[in-house]
């Protein structure tokens, strides 16, 4: 199912709720909906965390993560901060970030990810270093 069939699948069920039974009907909806994200976001900090085990010992400093999935899966991603430019650089020329992102898609194939969904997840990379010269190391503005 592609990301526009997701959301045309939402916007269908949180119409029929609307008129099945108004207000409260919606509200079910969507705490259903909020609980399966919480369920998918808990599935991909446990798939980031296997790939990060599974990495290679000499593979550059991974810092943080930045990780979250959608309601309805409509998107999902990673980003991987690692600690430098430079390791960030070594990694890709490694083809480290590129086994990352796979073996991440992997693990959430593992866990029970929709086969689906898994092409419209995004895995970035970035640098703590990066963060620091664009947001002044605030992560949060950093990701908005």
């Amino acid at each position: 199912m592609s990301s526009d069939e997701r959301q045309k699948r939402l916007d269908a069920a949180l119409a029929a709720a609307r008129e099945a039974g108004g207000q409260t009907a919606v509200g079910h909806l969507m705490d259903e909906l909020f609980q399966e994200q919480a369920r998918y976001d808990a599935m991909l900090r446990d798939a980031s965390d296997a790939a990060l085990k599974a990495a290679p010992r000499d593979m550059p400093k991974v810092r943080d993560r930045n990780l979250g999935v959608g309601i309805g899966l409509v998107q999902g991603g990673a980003c991987y901060v690692f600690e430098t430019d430079a390791g960030l650089a070594q990694a890709e020329a490694r083809k480290l970030t590129e086994w990352l992102a796979n073996t991440t898609r992997e693990e959430l194939l593992a866990r029970g990810y929709p086969r689906d969904a898994i092409d419209g997840f995004s895995v970035r990379f970035t640098t703590h270093e990066v963060i620091v010269r664009e947001a002044g190391g605030d992560y949060h503005t950093y990701f908005q």
